[in-house]
């Protein structure tokens, strides 16, 4: 039997490479990209008929009033992190930005944002019961109907979302977005959380305990304006984008901060003044 030379070797590795590829997007698209269906087809373990949506014990601290900004510890398991992960990797595509062009918003990749995001729609389980939980914490203000398509982002070394708004795109049916929930599914990273440099945060009224308690949650001291919410996994920082008079709120400017090693992923939870 001919030996085949180290070029050749080359060769049949990087044609592997493209088939399965090539098969990963041809099942994709056979399953209607329900990641969950192929999951199961390669005999892994999911969580769709075992899990059971429960509400867990999550503390709530208010960082601001004014902007209305809040902190939740423990908002996601550990659980559910690992399943979204788990359904979402397999989508990940370079993010986006919406600029207006000839008077209209499209989607486009900038050097301002260069993550990579993946929508996670039902029907699926763990999907469903965060945005639930997310719907329960907004009481009223917060239905299903209103909520959108959860999105998890990916962040390597060195990729960030600059300073930007989460107001100002509206929906098909002229809806704002009025409040984000941003929760961290994973960080393998320091100094790499959720800048909001508008937002003070006067830590000096609070004593010894109080005080270190918060900086489990925030940079303090940190080299940076404003307040840095630290990329702890499970927790979530949910704040209202737009003020009482239904006017975007400049205040919750915000950015998320490259790991310089590792990485972080996160969800996206927004919602908008009204349906569709």
């Amino acid at each position: 039997m001919a030996r085949l030379s180290p070029g050749s070797w080359y060769y049949v590795i990087a044609v592997g490479v493209l088939v399965s590829l090539y098969a990963t997007q041809v099942l994709l698209r056979f399953y209607n990209y329900d990641p969950y269906t192929l999951l199961e087809l390669f005999g892994r373990k999911s969580l769709h008929n075992e899990f059971r949506c429960e509400e867990p014990r999550y503390s709530i601290r208010i960082v601001s009033y004014s902007p209305l900004v809040i902190h939740l510890e423990n908002f996601i398991t550990s659980q559910e992190a690992e399943h979204l992960i788990t359904l979402g990797t397999p989508l990940l595509q370079p993010s986006f930005v919406f600029a207006k062009k000839d008077g209209d918003l499209s989607g486009k990749r900038s050097r301002e944002r260069s993550s990579s995001s993946a929508f996670l729609r039902g029907p699926d389980p763990v999907v469903d019961c965060v945005r639930q939980r997310a719907s329960r914490f907004q009481g009223l203000s917060g239905p299903l109907s209103h909520m959108e398509t959860l999105q998890m982002v990916h962040y390597g070394p060195s990729e960030h979302f600059a300073l930007h708004k989460d107001w100002g795109r509206l929906s098909p049916a002229g809806h704002e977005r009025s409040t984000t929930f941003f929760g961290f599914l994973k960080a393998e990273c320091k100094e790499c959380g959720t800048h909001f440099p508008l937002l003070d945060l006067d830590l000096g009224n609070t004593g010894p305990e109080a005080r270190e308690d918060w900086c489990r949650l925030v940079e303090c001291p940190s080299s940076k304006n404003g307040t840095v919410f630290r990329a702890l996994e499970g927790s979530a920082v949910f704040w209202r984008n737009l003020d009482d008079d239904g006017v975007g709120d400049e205040r919750v400017l915000h950015a998320g901060l490259p790991p310089e090693s590792g990485e972080k992923i996160g969800l996206n939870i927004w919602t908008r003044q009204g349906p569709g």
